[in-house]
């Protein structure tokens, strides 16, 4: 129920705390924490949630990397990360619109089978707010180098186990 000002003068320290550093407010990371109210019970809580938003570098939760980032979603990622380089706009609807755009040229597959592995390239882990907003706070470069990362872990876990 706070303010938006309210709310991140509070969770700020918590976030400095969580990013090793000062945090800027931002536009985005004001969405970010908007969207975590009704999955935080705790300033702390919130911004342990944010990790992901306030380091470059992602810390990937290893069970939802052998989960969702195995071989067979190399693709779903690669055409993800080709769609959204020509998106015109960087907004939750034309990133929804992309999505079931690249879900359908993937054989109609199920949005939870393209939006899982993207989650977790993005996010390091299984749980954020939806995907749309998610992508939309990460922001369109910060988006595509997550997901050139993911992709080039699924390749060398995939070679790493041919090798065995």
């Amino acid at each position: 129920a706070l303010s938006s000002d309210d709310l991140f003068a509070r969770v700020r320290p918590h976030l400095e705390r969580v990013a090793g550093g000062p945090v800027e407010d931002s536009p985005s990371l004001r969405k970010l924490l908007d969207l975590l109210r009704e999955r935080s019970s705790t300033l702390v809580e919130m911004a342990d949630l944010a990790r992901w938003q306030l380091h470059d570098e992602l810390e990937y939760d290893e069970k939802a990397v052998k989960k969702h980032l195995r071989p067979v979603a190399q693709p779903l990622l690669e055409s993800v990360q080709t769609a959204m380089q020509g998106l015109p706009e960087w907004n939750e609807a034309s990133l929804t619109t992309l999505f079931n755009e690249v879900a359908e040229t993937h054989g109609g597959i199920k949005l939870g089978k393209l939006a899982q592995p993207v989650r977790v390239a993005v996010t390091g882990g299984p749980n954020s707010p939806g995907i749309f907003e998610t992508l939309e706070v990460i922001g369109r470069e910060r988006s595509l180098r997550r997901i050139e990362k993911a992709i080039e872990l699924v390749q060398a876990r995939n070679e790493s186990a041919q090798a065995d």
